[in-house]
């Protein structure tokens, strides 16, 4: 009986240090998954981060018309070369880089954006190398939920075109996000080489077909595309006034 009781600590003896093991190699490799984890999750704000470097640089280099040296930004650097009208950014945010490329046709004029309650009134320039005649729109954005019933388009010191886009010419059927506005008066909106057109989305509303009430965009940033009909435009972002 005293050899069985042996045994069986021997036993449990063996069975409690093999626990032991296993249990310092299962908390290892939680370590280890955890710690790759967090590398993984920390990678991805990097990237993350750089491509915000990216943008950034893209939109500064637009707005001055010219390249740019590798500049600081945040806890990281952008750099901005050009090739024609093609300029292409590079961020870099820790590990990471991100790289980011358009045509600077039509950029939007910094704070050209002025505080409009339902319609958005904003200016883009001509940085191509010759006059564009310009015969859509298309504008994007998150919230709130609006469609608006006019485009109207004016030449900084040039031509006045006024309405360009009328909802009561497509059928009473107002204009969503991402949805385009394709000219349906007038021939067109002709933009001189290196001439600002002001364009407004005229008369937000909270239903698309309909009578309903008045929506303020104050709040909201746009993506605008313009489009000429042989081709479109790069995406450019109308910020809040």
């Amino acid at each position: 009986m005293t050899r069985a009781r042996g045994s069986e600590s021997g036993f449990f003896l063996v069975a409690a240090v093999a626990l032991f093991v296993l249990g310092g190699i299962l908390i290892a490799a939680i370590a280890e998954l955890a710690a790759g984890e967090a590398d993984s999750s920390a990678l991805r704000v990097e990237s993350a981060n750089a491509l915000a470097a990216a943008q950034s640089g893209l939109e500064m280099a637009f707005l001055a018309h010219t390249p740019l040296p590798t500049t600081s930004f945040g806890g990281g650097t952008f750099t901005v070369t050009q090739s024609g009208r093609r300029f292409t950014s590079t961020g870099a945010w820790g590990r990471a880089v991100r790289v980011v490329a358009a045509d600077a046709a039509f950029p939007y004029v910094d704070r050209s954006r002025q505080p409009a309650s339902s319609n958005v009134i904003f200016r883009l320039v001509n940085l191509t190398s010759g006059a564009i005649t310009l015969n859509a729109v298309t504008s994007t954005w998150i919230t709130p939920t609006a469609y608006y019933e006019e485009v109207r388009a004016l030449i900084v010191g040039g031509t006045d075109y006024g309405k360009v886009w009328d909802y009561t010419l497509a059928a009473n059927t107002r204009k969503a996000t991402g949805e385009t506005a394709t000219f349906n008066v007038g021939p067109g909106v002709v933009v001189p080489e290196g001439a600002i057109v002001e364009l407004t989305l005229f008369n937000f509303k909270n239903v698309k077909i309909g009578s309903g009430s008045t929506v303020s965009m104050d709040n909201t940033s746009l993506g605008v595309i313009v489009r000429s009909s042989i081709e479109a435009f790069a995406l450019t972002t109308v910020r809040t006034p």
